[in-house]
């Protein structure tokens, strides 16, 4: 399921509201021009070598407009995982 508009904006509030300008600042094109993709990643996530993976981790790709540099943000660590309706768990 896509972000909507309203979800994307939240999500770009809540980073720009819990890190600090400088933080902001993309470390390729020292802008800080970004943009909430329409879509949410999920990184693979395991407790032991041996398995492929027991769980996923909710993630907003976060992208540069300037450069395309893109970050990961846990969606779940931000604390939008209940407003979103996410979960970081075994699977």
């Amino acid at each position: 399921m896509p972000l909507d508009t309203g979800k994307q904006q939240l999500i770009m509030d809540t980073i720009n509201r819990r890190l600090s300008p400088r933080s902001l600042l993309c470390p390729i094109s020292g802008d800080s021009n970004w943009a909430v993709e329409s879509y949410i990643a999920a990184l693979p996530a395991t407790d032991t070598p041996s398995q492929i993976s027991i769980g996923h981790f909710p993630l907003a790709v976060i992208t540069c407009t300037t450069c395309g540099y893109t970050h990961l943000v846990n969606l779940v660590e931000l604390g939008l995982g209940d407003v979103l309706h996410l979960k970081a768990e075994p699977a």
